[in-house]
C-alpha cells in the first residue's frame, strides 16, 4: 500500500497562487486494498462496498487488533451512523497540538511530517470480509446506499435492482431499465431516476415496488446525474449540463464545461454541487443556481481566488470526480484530491491539496457517491485496482491546526463541529483559541472583544489578565496570589484527572506566557483608559465569584447541620429521644440561623485572608484612579473590601485622593490615621504632600469639620476609642461649636453622658447644658440621675460660675459655703457695668421650667445654694415644689410686686391639687366596684343551692354609684366637712403654719391673707390692723370675685379685717354660684329618677312576656323535650329544665356566673 498521508506538508508549496485562504490538514489518504476487477464504490456503516467487474460485491472492513476480520475493528459504531471523527488517525493528541512560539509557528519539537507519518502507522489495516459473488449480472457498475429504506440499490446489465440491508436479498427490482448506464436516488421523495441511452425513466418507490411515472429524453448520453428537490441533474458527455424537472418532465439547458468531463456531487437533499471549468457551482432544488455562502464569498483575509462571487468553490486543476465530506467538498483530478470548504466558517477560506497513492489517469477515478459515517471517502482506480480512503482528521486537531496559524474565528467555528464525544477536548482547546483570540484583539486594540473572549476562557483568569496591566497589579500582590492559586490547585490536584487537568493548565501557562513575552508594553493615555473601562466588569465578575465561593462553605455547613438534624428525627423514635435531645432539637429547629447580612459579613471575613481577593480588590482601585472620578472608586472604597492598605494608600496619596483614603481608613479600621487626615483637610490642606483633589477638595475650612464630625458620629460602638473622640473633639469644638455639639448628640448608638460631659465641661462648658438637654429629650440619659446635673448646671451659669458645689451636696456646711459665694458673686454682678442680668439669660427659664417639671430633683439642695436675693423667680419655684406656699407666695408678692404671678402660682397649685383629687375619686370608685363585683360573686357562691337568678344579678350598678360618697367638694356654700375626711378646704387660721394652706387646699386664701400682711420691723410679716390701701384692697377684690367658685365665702369674710367694706360683687357671685349649684343638683336628680323609672318599665316588660309552649320545644341545655317539667325561661326566648339550669348555676361564683352568661346574661324566670 503507498502512503499518501504523508505527502501534505510537501503538496503544501505546490499549490499555486490560485488557491488563497489556509492550507490545513484536512484528510489523510492511506491506500487500504487492491482490487483490479473494482468498478464502483459506496460506504456503508463501517463497511466499503467494492462492485467488481464478474458481478461479485466485496465488502471490506478495517481489520482488528487481533488480525481477525469483524464489523468493530477500527473502533467504528457499526450499528449507528454517529460515529464521529474522534478516532483514528485524525484524532489531535489535545490542546497541546496547539502550542506555537512567539511567531505563532508551531514549536519545532516535531516536524508536521513526522506527526504524518506516525499517524499514518497508526491506522488500522483493511482487508475484504465477505464477498458475495454473482450479486449483479454481468458487472456491477454502480451502487448507491438508500439510508431512509435501509436498501442497496445495484445497477448491473439486468437494469437497477434493489436490497435489503444488511442481509442482501432482493427487495425489488425497477422495469425496463435493462442496459441502463447510471442512475440517481433521492430518498426525501424516494425517486428513483434510470439513465438508459438517452432516455430518463422516472420512478417513485412504494415501499414494495418502483412505479414508473414519465420518461424524459435527453440531447446527448449523460457521463453523470444527480436528484436535488425535484429537479433532475444531468451531466452530458458533451459537457453540458441540464436540468429535468421531475414533476413535468420538462428540460432547461444550464451551461458548459471547459473541464475534463461533468462531474458533481450531492450536497444536500436540495443541493447539488456541479463542476463547471476549474471551479464548482452550487444548484438548488428549483434548477437554479443557489445563493448560499455568496454573501460571504468575496470579503476576508486570504479568501481572493479561493472562493468567487456567486457561492462558487475554485480549484486549482479542473476536477474529474467530486465528492462531499461535510463541511468539505472534494475534487479528484489528475492524482491529486483537493478538499475545500462548501461555505466558509468565517471570513477566511480553508483547503488542502492531498497527493493521491493512484494513476494520474483522472478519467479511470471511480468515487464512492456518499461518505462514511465517520466522513471517509473512498476512491480507487479501475486501472491499477488500487482503493484509497481518505479519512478526515477530528474537527478538534483541526481547529488546534488554525490556532497554529492564528486563524482564531475559524478555529472557534471548527471546534463547534466536534461530536459529542470529544466535548472535553473541544472545551479545553476553546478556552485556548479564547485566551489566544483576547490577547490578539488586545494588542490590536479592540479590548471590548477581547474582554468577551478572555470571559469565555476558563484560562484567563484574573492574574493572567492583570499580567497585561502591570501598573494595576503590584508584584508582591501578583506573586502572592500566585503562590496562592498554586496551592489551591495542588490541594485539588490529588487524582489522575486533576494532574492531568493541572499539566494541561500548565500547557496552558506556557502558551499563554510565550504570548505575553511577545507582547508589548502597557498602553499609555487614552488607549490605557479604554482598555481599563473593557477590565472593569471582568474583575467585577471575577470579586463576585470570589464572594460567592467563600460564602457557599457556610451555607454548605448549615445544610449538613440540617441534614442531620433531621436523620436524628427520623431515626429517634418518641420513646428514645431524651429530654435534653428533645429540648436540642427544639432549639435547633427554632433557630433561623444567621441573616444574609451576617452570612455576608462572614464571607467578607473569609475573602481577608485571600491573595486573589487582595489582588482584585488593589486592581480594582488603582483602575478606578485611572478613570475619569465619576464617585465609583468612593462609593467602592466605603463598602468593605480586600484593598492592600499599603499600595492604595500611596496610589490615594500621591493622586490627592483624600476623600477616598479617609473612606479607606475607615473600612480598615484606621480611624486615628482618617481623622488626622480629616484634621489636616480642614485646618491645613497646604501642608498635605499633593493638592487634595475631587471630593477633598472642597473639605477646607467647616466642611473639613463636618466630615470629621460625620465620621465620628458613623464610628461603630465597638471601636470607639474615648481618647481619640477627646483629641479630635478638642479642634472640632474650636473650629465649629455647633458641629461639636450634633457630633456628641448624634452618635449612633449615644455616647453615654458621663463620657461626653467631661469633654464638654473641659473644651466647650457652654455646650454642656444644650448636650444634656437633648439627651434627656432623646432618653440617652436617664432622667433621675443627669436632671440634677442639668440643674446644677444651669444655676453655675446664672451665678457666674462662682458655685462649684455641686447640687447634690449633702452636709450643711458645704451648702451654706456655695450659697455665700453665689450670693457673692452675684453682688459683685450686679455692680459691673454692661453686664446682662441673670434673668436675660435663657437658662434662668429653662432651670424655672425643669424645676416645675422635674420628679427627680434634690430640691432641698438646690435651694441651699441659691442666692438668697437673686434668682427669686426661681426660688419661689422650689418653693412650691417643696410645699411651702407662704413663703413663696410672700416672694411674689412682697418682693416681686407681682401679683399676676402669685395668682398663676395659685392657679397651678389648686389645679394639681383638684387632679388629685380626681384621680383619688376614680381610684375609690373603682374599688367601691371591685368589692361590689365580689360580694356578688360570694353570694352566687351561697345561694348555688337554688337561689333565683333574680336574686344573683338584681343588684344595679347605678345604686352602687348612687351609694359611693364623693368626697372633698369645694363648691359647697357653707360646707364644712369632718377633720380627716379629705376636703378640699378647711377653715383659714390665722397662724401661717396652717396643714391645709401648705397643703394647697385653701391657697387661695392663703394668697389672700399674704396681700393683707405688710412688714413688720424685724423682717416678718403681719396681718394688717387697719384698712389696707385702695391699690391691696382692689387686688383682692378681684381675687376674690374672680375665684369665687373655689374660695369659701365664710372663710373669706373672716380674713378681711373689720373695717373693709363688704365686697358685694364677690359676696353677689357666691349667691349666684350657689343657687346656680342647686339648681343643676336638681336637674340631675330629675334625670336619675326618669332612668330609674325607665328601667323599672323594662323589667315589667320582661317579666309579664308570654310563652308559646309546646310539645316540640326543647331545653337549651341537655336538648331534650321541655314536656311538662319545670321550666326556666330566659330573656332571649330560650328554654331549660329546671334542674338543668341549677346544674349549670351550681359549683363556684365564677362558674355559675359564666352559665348564667351563656344562657343569656340576665335573670331567668322560673315557670312551674
Amino acid at each position: 500500500m503507498a502512503e499518501g498521508g504523508g505527502k501534505a506538508a510537501a503538496a503544501a508549496g505546490t499549490s499555486g497562487g490560485r488557491s488563497g485562504g489556509q492550507q490545513i490538514d484536512a484528510f489523510t489518504a492511506q491506500e487500504i486494498l487492491e482490487e483490479r476487477r473494482v468498478m464502483c464504490l459506496e460506504a456503508w456503516n463501517q463497511y466499503a462496498l467494492l462492485g467488481l467487474s464478474d458481478g461479485t460485491l466485496l465488502l471490506a472492513s478495517p481489520r482488528p487488533a487481533d488480525g481477525s476480520a469483524g464489523s468493530e475493528a477500527g473502533g467504528y459504531d457499526s450499528g449507528s451512523e454517529a460515529g464521529g471523527r474522534g478516532g483514528g488517525s485524525g484524532t489531535p493528541a489535545g490542546p497541546q497540538s496547539a502550542q506555537r512560539g512567539q511567531d505563532g509557528q508551531p514549536k519545532q519539537g516535531q516536524p508536521a511530517q513526522q506527526e504524518a507519518q506516525q499517524a499514518q502507522q497508526q491506522q488500522p489495516q483493511w482487508a475484504a470480509v465477505q464477498a458475495l459473488r454473482g450479486f449483479g449480472k454481468g458487472g456491477v457498475k454502480q451502487l448507491v446506499v438508500a439510508r431512509e429504506r435501509s436498501m442497496l440499490l445495484c445497477l448491473a446489465d439486468d437494469g437497477v435492482n434493489a436490497f435489503v440491508l444488511a442481509g442482501m436479498r432482493l427487495k425489488g427490482q425497477a422495469g425496463r431499465t435493462r442496459g441502463a448506464s447510471m442512475f440517481a436516488w433521492h430518498g426525501g421523495s424516494d425517486t428513483l431516476a434510470v439513465a438508459v441511452k438517452r432516455r430518463v425513466i422516472l420512478f417513485k418507490y412504494d415501499g414494495l415496488e418502483f412505479v414508473e411515472q414519465r420518461e424524459a429524453s435527453l440531447p446527448d448520453a449523460p457521463a453523470c446525474m444527480a436528484l436535488a428537490g425535484g429537479t433532475l441533474y444531468v451531466g452530458l458527455t458533451k459537457r453540458d449540463y441540464v436540468a429535468i424537472d421531475v414533476g413535468t418532465g420538462a428540460l432547461s439547458q444550464l451551461f458548459t464545461t471547459k473541464g475534463t468531463a461533468p462531474c458533481m456531487a450531492v450536497v444536500s437533499p436540495s443541493e447539488v454541487l456541479l463542476g463547471r471549468d476549474s471551479s464548482a457551482v452550487l444548484y438548488g432544488g428549483d434548477g437554479r443556481a443557489s445563493k448560499r455562502g455568496a454573501s460571504g464569498s468575496s470579503g476576508g483575509k486570504g479568501a481572493t481566488g479561493g472562493r468567487r462571487r456567486g457561492g462558487a468553490l475554485a480549484w486549482s486543476a479542473p476536477p474529474a470526480a467530486l465528492a462531499l465530506s461535510a463541511p468539505y467538498a472534494v475534487a479528484f483530478s489528475e492524482g491529486v484530491a483537493e478538499a475545500r470548504l462548501v461555505e466558509p466558517l468565517d471570513s477566511a477560506d480553508l483547503w488542502q491539496r492531498l497527493p493521491l497513492p493512484l494513476p494520474a489517469a483522472a478519467a479511470s477515478l471511480a468515487v464512492a457517491p456518499s461518505a462514511a459515517p465517520d466522513g471517509s471517502l473512498f476512491v480507487a482506480s479501475r486501472e491499477s485496482g488500487a482503493v484509497v480512503q481518505l479519512r478526515p482528521v477530528s474537527f478538534v486537531r483541526q481547529a488546534a491546526q488554525l490556532l497554529q496559524l492564528g486563524e482564531h474565528e475559524e478555529a472557534l467555528a471548527m471546534a463547534a463541529l466536534a461530536p459529542p464525544e470529544q466535548a472535553a477536548e473541544r472545551r479545553q482547546l476553546e478556552d485556548l483559541i479564547h485566551l489566544a483570540f483576547g490577547q490578539r484583539l488586545f494588542r490590536e486594540g479592540a479590548y471590548e472583544e477581547a474582554m468577551l473572549h478572555f470571559g469565555m476562557s476558563s484560562l484567563a483568569g484574573p492574574l493572567e489578565l492583570l499580567r497585561l496591566f502591570p501598573s494595576l497589579a503590584p508584584p508582591k500582590l501578583l506573586a502572592a496570589a500566585a503562590a496562592d492559586q498554586a496551592e489551591e490547585e495542588q490541594a485539588g490536584g490529588g487524582g489522575p484527572g486533576a494532574q492531568q487537568g493541572a499539566a494541561e493548565a500548565a500547557a496552558a501557562g506556557e502558551q499563554a506566557a510565550s504570548v505575553e513575552d511577545g507582547a508589548t508594553s502597557e498602553l499609555q493615555g487614552e488607549a490605557f483608559v479604554a482598555a481599563v473601562q473593557q477590565l472593569m466588569p471582568y474583575l467585577l465578575s471575577h470579586r463576585s465569584r470570589l464572594a460567592a465561593a467563600a460564602a457557599s462553605p457556610a451555607q454548605q455547613r448549615e445544610q449538613q447541620q440540617e441534614q442531620q438534624l433531621e436523620e436524628g428525627r427520623r431515626h429517634a423514635g418518641p420513646r428514645q429521644q431524651t429530654p435534653a435531645a428533645a429540648a436540642a432539637a427544639i432549639e435547633a429547629a427554632q433557630d433561623p440561623g444567621p441573616s444574609p447580612t451576617t452570612r455576608a459579613v462572614l464571607a467578607q471575613r473569609r475573602l481577608q485572608g485571600s491573595a486573589t481577593a487582595t489582588l482584585l480588590d488593589t486592581a480594582l482601585l488603582l483602575a478606578l484612579l485611572a478613570l475619569p472620578d465619576s464617585g465609583a472608586l468612593l462609593r467602592f472604597v466605603q463598602r468593605p473590601n480586600c484593598v492592600d492598605l499599603e499600595a492604595g494608600e500611596a496610589a490615594l496619596r500621591s493622586l490627592g485622593r483624600y476623600s477616598e483614603l479617609v473612606a479607606l481608613y475607615q473600612t480598615k479600621g484606621r480611624h486615628a490615621a482618617a481623622l488626622e487626615l480629616l484634621h489636616a483637610l480642614s485646618q491645613g490642606p497646604e501642608q498635605l504632600p499633593a493638592a487634595p483633589q475631587g471630593a477633598s477638595a472642597e473639605l477646607r475650612g467647616l466642611p473639613g469639620v463636618w466630615a470629621a464630625v460625620k465620621y465620628v458620629c458613623h464610628m461603630p460602638e465597638g471601636e470607639r476609642d474615648l481618647s481619640l473622640i477627646s483629641t479630635h473633639a478638642k479642634w472640632i469644638l474650636r473650629a465649629d461649636p455647633d458641629a461639636g455639639l450634633e457630633m456628641f448628640s448624634n452618635m449612633q448608638p449615644p455616647l453615654p453622658p458621663s463620657a461626653a460631659l467631661p469633654m464638654l465641661t473641659s473644651y466647650a462648658p457652654h455646650l454642656a447644658g444644650p448636650y444634656l438637654e437633648g439627651a434627656l429629650a432623646s432618653g440617652a440619659a436617664p432622667p433621675e440621675q443627669y436632671e440634677q446635673e442639668l440643674a446644677r448646671i444651669y444655676l453655675e451659669r446664672l451665678v457666674g460660675g462662682t458655685s462649684g458645689t455641686s447640687g447634690t451636696s449633702g452636709t450643711a456646711g458645704g451648702a451654706a459655703a456655695a450659697a455665700a459665694a453665689a450670693e457673692g458673686a452675684c453682688g459683685e454682678g450686679e455692680g459691673a457695668a454692661g453686664e446682662a442680668p441673670p434673668e436675660s439669660l435663657p437658662e434662668y427659664g429653662k432651670l424655672r421650667q425643669l424645676i416645675l417639671g422635674s420628679r427627680f430633683l434634690d430640691y432641698e439642695a438646690l435651694l441651699r445654694v441659691m442666692p438668697q436675693h437673686r434668682l427669686l423667680e426661681v426660688r419661689a419655684a422650689l418653693l412650691e415644689r417643696l410645699g411651702r406656699h407662704t413663703e413663696a407666695l410672700r416672694i411674689l408678692v412682697h418682693r416681686l410686686r407681682s401679683a399676676p404671678q402669685a395668682e398663676a402660682y395659685c392657679d397651678r397649685v389648686y389645679q394639681r391639687r383638684q387632679l388629685a383629687l380626681r384621680e383619688r375619686h376614680r381610684a375609690d370608685l373603682a374599688a367601691a366596684l371591685r368589692r361590689q363585683r365580689q360580694q356578688r360573686e360570694a353570694a352566687a357562691a351561697a345561694t348555688a343551692g337554688g337561689a333565683p337568678a333574680a336574686a344573683l344579678y338584681g343588684c344595679s350598678s347605678a345604686s352602687t354609684a348612687r351609694s359611693l360618697q364623693f368626697e372633698g367638694s369645694t363648691a359647697g356654700f357653707l360646707a364644712t366637712p369632718a377633720a380627716g375626711s379629705g376636703a378640699a378646704a378647711t377653715k383659714l387660721q390665722p397662724v401661717l403654719s396652717s396643714s391645709s394652706s401648705e397643703g394647697g387646699a385653701d391657697i387661695y386664701l392663703l394668697l389672700v391673707q399674704v396681700l393683707l400682711e405688710e412688714e413688720d420691723a424685724s423682717g416678718g410679716f403681719r396681718p394688717v390692723q387697719r384698712a389696707p390701701d385702695h391699690a391691696v384692697w382692689g387686688e383682692v377684690a378681684c381675687l376674690l370675685s374672680r375665684k369665687r367658685d373655689a374660695i369659701p365665702p365664710l372663710r373669706a369674710l373672716g380674713l378681711l379685717p373689720g373695717e373693709v367694706a363688704l365686697p358685694l360683687p364677690f359676696l353677689e357671685g357666691a349667691l349666684w354660684g350657689a343657687g346656680e349649684r342647686r339648681r343643676s343638683a336638681a336637674v340631675a336628680r330629675s334625670l336619675r329618677r326618669a332612668e330609674h323609672v325607665g328601667l323599672l318599665g323594662q323589667l315589667a316588660d320582661a317579666q309579664q312576656r308570654s310563652i308559646l309552649l309546646t310539645p316540640e320545644r326543647n331545653c337549651s341545655i341537655c336538648y331534650k323535650r321541655v314536656g311538662t317539667a319545670a321550666l326556666v325561661a330566659f330573656p332571649s326566648g330560650l328554654l331549660a329544665h329546671y334542674s338543668c339550669w341549677r346544674r349549670a348555676s351550681s359549683g363556684t361564683g365564677q362558674q355559675g356566673a359564666a352559665g348564667a352568661a351563656v344562657n343569656g346574661g340576665s335573670a331567668a324566670r322560673e315557670w312551674r
